[in-house]
């Protein structure tokens, strides 16, 4: 009787033992585990930075579109347009300049008889304008470095800003066009950056 009690928990110890897993079951669990939560938090992330990029990208075309909309009405109700060669080289409101082989910087008087500048410094699209009106091209002062103010983010990065001007001669006998070519790139990180390039082309209109 004994004997049969001793062989019957003996059976139901190695039974018991047998539920358990061992150390290699184990370390295959483990590591099947580790893959899958890595591929998991891989495919997470690649979704967290792209929700990222797409939020950036929208704030930072929305103001590039906006930048080159003030640009473009500026410059369709302007007069006497003067393209530069250098950042540096700005007209004084009635020496016309076209330049069809390009160049950093357009100045023009807006509708207002302002004196106007676009150019590119720094990675910035920077204008200025004059605070008197410029009738008189003596009444026009030169702008100097701090009276540019950047139309851009710090997250946009322009890398080429060139304008093409052609038939701003009074008696050129085609209408007065200017083309705006933008090459620059998006966002802070490197992972979240995007590259554009822009070109647009305005004719100008006098107002009624």
């Amino acid at each position: 009787m004994k004997l049969s009690i001793l062989k019957l928990q003996a059976k139901n110890y190695k039974l018991k033992a047998n539920k358990g897993f061992t150390l290699l079951e184990m370390l295959v669990a483990v590591g099947i585990l580790s893959i899958v939560i890595l591929i998991s938090l891989s495919s997470f992330l690649a979704v967290l930075n792209a929700q990222k990029k797409n939020i950036a990208i929208g704030s930072i075309q929305e103001n590039l579109g906006f930048s080159m909309e003030v640009m473009l009405r500026e410059i369709r109700m302007g007069q006497s347009y003067y393209c530069g060669d250098t950042t540096g080289d700005f007209g004084n409101g009635s020496n016309n300049r076209d330049c069809e082989e390009g160049g950093p910087t357009l100045t023009f008087k807006n509708y207002l008889d302002y004196l106007v500048v676009y150019r590119l410094s720094n990675g910035k699209i920077e204008k200025y304008t004059s605070a008197n009106k410029c009738s008189d091209p003596l009444e026009c002062a030169q702008p100097t470095a701090s009276d540019f103010f950047s139309l851009t983010f710090p997250e946009i990065t322009i890398n080429d800003l060139t304008f093409y001007v052609k038939g701003s001669d009074a008696s050129d006998i085609f209408q007065p066009r200017v083309t705006i070519t933008v090459l620059g790139e998006m966002g802070v990180k490197q992972i979240t950056k995007s590259k554009f390039n822009l070109q647009t082309t305005v004719s100008k209109r006098k107002p009624e």
